[in-house]
């Protein structure tokens, strides 16, 4: 594995890594989430769904890249994501780790799954040639509806292993909720969970009926988690203040805001609330999904420093 990428920018700390459950991947506490170069997302405010262009793109890989961020996760239902990541990073294969998902297809209307073991392997196949490259390193059920039933039925666990013994894919996984984790934790066939995780979704940490959570057995067991939605789809930055007031996330978030700025914290919600993720050592990476390079800065200056002690015991006990 090459590690030119981990040579720090003047004034910028060397980005850390953790490895993530029993793989043997190496990976930066922050990855990019890659949905938003491909597909419409966003807040319901002015500009947020913006799909970027091709050359701006290619601005935010490189910089990324030089920033020591070595993982990206994609997916077929990220629309243009995988064809555009294939051919602006063919080249620099070696210097990070690629992973993709499988069993949702969207259009740019609906969503279409097929959990099935053929159609597992189908959709590697093709994200193998949109990505251009002859393997994956992490491939994940995509999962949608039923996701605890998809996982324990196992056909799309299948395909994956089938993929892996090819050579096709590293490590496999499944991108899901708190009950589909659960399920594959039963199983122990799962490398790695990704899951989301933020101040204002803590329900990885929630005990079950025999007082465990989520995040505890994956450690235990060696499963790896990726944190997704640290900053809750945007809700923990400051783009919130714009947002119009409605659902109960929305207005935690306005709160927070406010008691933040009561305690005359000066430093940012996004980095308090990566900070917040980060904290735990169960966490092997914490994904960043944006199209725009300032917020991975943003992410990445975070990870080099700790969450004050007397602000993390109060977010701590901060209800959600």
């Amino acid at each position: 594995m090459c590690n030119s990428f981990l040579i720090p920018l003047a004034g910028w700390a060397r980005m850390k890594t953790r490895k993530l459950g029993r793989t043997d991947l190496e990976v930066s506490e922050i990855g990019f989430g890659a949905l938003e170069i491909g597909r419409p997302w966003g807040l319901p405010i002015e500009g947020d769904f913006a799909i970027p262009s091709e050359r701006d793109v290619e601005v935010l890989l490189d910089r990324l890249l030089e920033l020591g961020i070595n993982f990206i996760d994609t997916a077929p239902a990220y629309m243009l994501s995988e064809e555009r990541l294939g051919r602006l990073l063919k080249h620099r294969r070696k210097e990070l780790y690629l992973a993709s998902k499988c069993g949702e297809y969207f259009d740019g209307y609906e969503s279409r799954y097929d959990f099935s073991t053929a159609g597992t392997l189908q959709f590697i196949e093709t994200s193998l040639k949109r990505l251009q490259t002859d393997y994956l390193d992490l491939v994940q059920i995509h999962c949608g509806p039923d996701e605890a039933e998809t996982i324990r039925r196992g056909e799309a666990l299948e395909g994956m292993l089938r993929a892996k013994r090819q050579g096709k894919a590293r490590w496999v996984g499944a991108s899901c909720e708190v009950d589909g984790a659960r399920a594959a934790l039963e199983m122990n066939a799962y490398d790695v969970l990704q899951l989301p995780y933020s101040l204002l979704c803590r329900l990885i940490e929630g005990k079950d009926p025999s007082g465990d959570s989520a995040l505890s057995r994956a450690a235990r067991l060696g499963v790896g988690i990726i944190a997704r939605e640290p900053l809750a789809r945007g809700k923990l930055t400051d783009k919130i203040r714009q947002a119009p007031d409605g659902d109960a996330a929305v207005q935690k978030a306005q709160a927070l805001l406010g008691r933040l700025a009561q305690r005359g914290v000066g430093t940012p919600l996004s980095q308090i609330a990566i900070q917040f993720v980060l904290r735990r050592p169960e966490v092997g990476m914490v994904l960043v999904g944006t199209r725009n390079a300032r917020h991975l800065e943003d992410a990445v200056q975070a990870a080099a420093r700790p969450l004050d002690t007397e602000l993390l015991a109060e977010l701590e006990a901060w209800p959600v």
